[in-house]
């Protein structure tokens, strides 16, 4: 056991600093979180791509012209045949038997799997919160609701719109949204024009394309020119293969063929699914055009792999569309056949792994963890939240990412409780607000109620400051911080992952910042062994004031003591459970950032060697950089040794905007670059060393 941390200073370095801002100036009253600059790694070790990784370009770096939909569902809880209380899980069931499963009614739903935020009934408040979370953070623009049968659920749209109001009056981002039509089409977009476009109100929630509110279905199934005037119709079914102008297909067999208009070069729009329908035997395991064989429970070895995604996704990331459109977010439930001719159902298409005969269940749209096309994250141990993360990856390829902001160190910090001194350090490692609701709502069958009140403290932003000694960590919520009082082991807890290497630790965080159940102090600990194991190595005096708080940590405990500079990962998180598993990331108390993701604070851009013009010492450059009348930035390197060195010049967001190699005299050295935004942060390495500084 390591003694209390004494030390109560935190400093920052001089000139040998990056100026962080953030990845892109948001507009007043927005609240961007930058989740496309959170790192993760998902459950299989896969990295989630980000501008951190190596040997991968997205697809449009500047993320223009590329829009990404996502197929949604709005039935949860309606069409029920069996009204008891009683629900059906296939899964579940055949858990009990695959050769005899106790199925529920005729036309019964089922749902496939268990999500993780249990089986919900639409409009419950607290999902569509988690949803729209999930879905702003992955990179998703624009929902397109699913009422292909003629039933549009109007209230259940209404909560999702409740829900979007609610996020954009505190400046978060927010999906556009349209629907999917087929079936008795010209009644059904009636009854969506009475209910939302014959309103001037609901305007503003539309997915607008060529002007007008963008409506999926067969505008030749209209006769009315009111309807055919009022939106921007792309037809949309299944297996359309490009064969026409205007359509825009939400699946389609691998090499998926483009929507187009005008030109067939004109790539308006591709889908990508994970799966095809149970049915069809095509799988989330389906790849190189096999499905590979299946478990007795319908499943494979590479059910969570995501194979046939990944395969759907390569072709667009080749294809380059304007649009992607993904299947599917939460379809979650089919309806029960039998194969007897009744609806048409042939016995080629029973459930897999089922007998082909008369009797035997069929399930068109999903069935298990392998035929089902869902990303919500699913408390199937197969499964989990790898589909999520797979989307998040792809999506970022697609549409491109912001540069991880590169942290300032303009100050001291004194552990003395002072708050201010924060106020200038940069950047702001930003979350969600307002997403501690409580959830009080009943489930699909309306019997059971789903309660969960463990939010609590609600994260809002989060800094971190270093010098030669310590490491200090700074959080702050919407509201006051509730008190520490030495037991509660859930409260204000930090993860940190010193290396970005997420094949140690536990979910790969090496120290947890927590309350000691047994010295009820709040302490620093080690992981140590495997699982959720750790071991205390010295007391974290933490200073609260309010909604905000901060504390140090001496750098030879976390093994980055004598000038050791690295990344670190963290994540910050309040109210889960003592043991948590990584799924209560999605559903308990707060984290931030969200879920899966953490923040990466880019500490090896950050050298706490102090430098100066006026006391560089023997050995060191120091560097300034001003600019000119004609906007040109003047680089003025003072350097003890010769030789030759790299001059980078960053942008506001850290994007490399000019690099030059040039050789250094001992003494003054002046390099004059082109126009970069202001401000603007200069970095020289020379002989293995980083110097930097900011724009004057």
């Amino acid at each position: 056991m390591l003694s209390k941390l004494q030390s109560r200073l935190c400093h920052t370095a001089v000139l040998s600093a990056l100026l962080s801002l953030s990845p892109s100036v948001s507009r007043a009253g927005s609240w961007d979180t930058y989740p496309d600059t959170w790192v993760a790694v998902d459950g299989l070790g896969r990295e989630i791509f980000s501008a951190d990784t190596r040997n991968i370009k997205a697809d449009k770096p500047n993320a223009q012209g590329h829009t990404v939909g996502i197929f949604y569902y709005l039935w949860h809880g309606s069409h029920l045949i069996d009204t008891s209380g009683k629900g059906y899980d296939v899964t579940e069931i055949l858990k009990k038997s695959t050769e005899n499963p106790e199925w529920g009614p005729f036309h019964e739903m089922h749902w496939w799997g268990k999500p993780v935020l249990d089986y919900y009934k639409a409009g419950d408040s607290y999902v569509i919160e988690k949803h729209l979370q999930m879905i702003c953070d992955a990179g998703i623009d624009f929902l397109f609701f699913d009422v292909t049968n003629a039933f549009t659920y109007p209230e259940a749209v209404k909560q999702v719109m409740k829900e979007i109001d609610r996020r954009e009056s505190m400046g978060m981002k927010v999906p556009k949204l349209c629907f999917m039509v087929h079936s008795y089409t010209q009644n059904t977009v009636r009854d969506l024009y009475n209910n939302f476009y014959s309103h001037p109100e609901f305007d503003k929630y539309w997915y607008n394309y060529k002007g007008k509110p963008l409506m999926l279905g067969n505008k030749t199934e209209v006769g009315d020119a009111t309807l055919l005037n009022r939106f921007t119709w792309r037809n949309s079914w299944a297996w359309m293969n490009g064969s026409k102008p205007d359509e825009w297909s939400w699946l389609e067999n691998y090499p998926q063929m483009p929507g187009w208009s005008g030109r067939r070069t004109n790539y308006e729009q591709m889908s990508v699914s994970t799966a095809q329908h149970a049915h069809s035997k095509i799988g989330k395991s389906y790849h190189d055009g096999q499905q590979p064989p299946l478990l007795a429970n319908g499943t494979t070895p590479y059910t969570g792999q995501g194979l046939y995604y990944n395969e759907q996704w390569k072709r667009a990331h080749t294809m380059n569309a304007q649009h992607v459109m993904i299947t599917q977010f939460n379809e979650w439930q089919a309806m029960r056949f039998i194969a007897d001719g009744r609806d048409g159902m042939v016995v080629d298409y029973v459930r897999p792994c089922g007998k082909k005969i008369p009797s035997e269940s069929v399930f068109i749209d999903a069935y298990n963890a392998e035929f089902n096309r869902d990303i919500e994250p699913s408390v199937d141990p197969i499964l989990r939240d790898n589909y999520l993360m797979q989307t998040v990856n792809h999506v970022r390829r697609y549409k491109g990412v912001r540069q991880i902001p590169i942290p300032s160190t303009e100050r001291h910090i004194t552990l003395d409780g002072n708050m201010e001194q924060w106020t200038s350090i940069a950047p702001e490692y930003r979350d969600d607000k307002g997403d501690v609701l409580h959830r009080d709502y009943t489930d699909y069958t309306g019997h059971r109620r789903i309660q969960n009140a463990t939010g609590r403290n609600d994260f809002e932003l989060a800094k971190v400051a270093k010098d030669a000694e310590n490491i200090c960590f700074y959080v702050q919520t919407t509201g006051n911080i509730t008190p520490f009082d030495g037991t509660d082991t859930q409260w204000m807890r930090l993860f940190i992952n010193t290396d970005t290497c997420y094949h140690t630790g536990w979910e790969g965080y090496d120290f947890m910042v927590s309350a000691d159940k047994t010295t009820h102090k709040y302490s620093l600990f080690r992981h140590a062994g495997s699982g959720f194991t750790w071991q205390n190595i010295g007391e974290i005096v933490p200073f609260v004031d309010g909604r905000k708080m901060y504390f140090a940590i001496n750098r030879s405990l976390l093994g980055l003591a004598n000038g050791k500079e690295c990344d670190i990962d963290f994540k910050w998180t309040d109210n889960v459970p003592a043991v948590p598993d990584l799924l209560n990331f999605y559903t308990d108390g707060d984290v931030a950032p969200n879920g899966r993701f953490n923040y990466r604070y880019k500490g090896s851009f950050i050298h706490t060697t102090p430098t100066g013009i006026a006391s560089a010492n023997a050995g060191e450059t120091a560097v300034t950089a001003c600019r000119n009348g004609n906007n040109q930035l003047l680089i003025s390197i003072l350097s003890a040794g010769e030789g030759t060195a790299m001059v980078d010049v960053f942008g506001a967001g850290g994007e490399l905007m000019s690099r030059k190699t040039v050789h250094l005299n001992i003494g003054k050295n002046s390099v004059v670059t082109g126009c970069t935004p202001a401000p603007a942060i200069v970095r020289v390495v020379q002989n293995g060393r980083t110097y930097t500084c900011k724009t004057l």
